[in-house]
C-alpha cells in the first residue's frame, strides 16, 4: 500500500477487503481483531476509500463492517448482494457512504437507469457463462432500451399474426 501511495498518491489508492471470504485459504482466526486493526492503519494513510464485502445476510454475530467503517474513518464502500432498496437502507442508516454492485451490473449494463424506475426491469443473469473466458454472459446483455425495443417488436409481430386471416 505504501509503495502504491508513493507512486500514485493516497487519493488514488483504494483497498478492497473481504473479511468473510475463506474459499482461497483458511481465513483469519480472528477477523474481529485483525480487520479493524488493518482498517485503522489504512485510515492513517488517508487512502481514497475502503471497500468491504459483507452481505446483509451475514449473521449479526459475524458482521464487522460497522467496526471497519469506524476504524477507517474515510469513504467507505460496502458490497455484497445488495439490491436497490437494501443499498439505500445501508446508506440511509450510515453503514456505508457508497454501495458497490457486481453481479447486478453484469446482466444490467445500465443498472443506474434501471434503478431510477419505480419498478426496475432487471435482466436475469446467466451465471453459467461467468468466468468462461468469452464475451458471452458479460458484454452481450441488452440495455433497457434494447430490451424494450425487442419486446415492442415481438408484440407487433404477434399482433400482425393475430390480424392475418387463416
Amino acid at each position: 500500500v505504501d509503495s502504491a501511495i508513493a507512486i500514485f498518491g493516497s487519493d488514488s489508492v483504494g483497498i478492497r477487503l473481504s473479511p468473510h471470504f475463506t474459499v482461497d485459504g483458511p481465513g483469519s482466526s480472528d477477523v474481529h481483531v485483525i480487520y479493524p486493526y488493518l482498517a485503522a492503519l489504512l485510515g492513517q494513510r488517508n487512502i481514497a476509500y475502503l471497500h468491504v464485502i459483507e452481505p446483509d445476510a451475514t449473521p449479526a454475530d459475524r458482521k464487522i463492517a460497522a467496526r471497519l467503517k469506524e476504524a477507517f474513518g474515510g469513504p467507505f464502500i460496502l458490497a455484497g448482494e445488495f439490491d436497490r432498496d437494501s443499498a439505500a437502507r445501508a446508506i440511509d442508516e450510515g453503514r456505508a457512504d457508497f454501495v458497490a454492485f457486481g453481479r447486478l451490473y453484469i446482466a444490467k449494463p445500465d443498472l443506474v437507469e434501471r434503478f431510477a424506475l419505480l419498478e426496475p426491469v432487471l435482466n436475469p443473469p446467466d451465471e453459467a457463462t461467468w468466468y468462461s473466458g468469452g464475451a458471452h454472459g458479460y458484454t452481450d446483455y441488452p440495455t433497457l432500451a434494447q430490451a424494450q425495443a425487442r419486446a415492442q417488436a415481438q408484440a407487433r409481430v404477434g399482433a400482425q399474426a393475430l390480424a392475418e386471416p387463416a
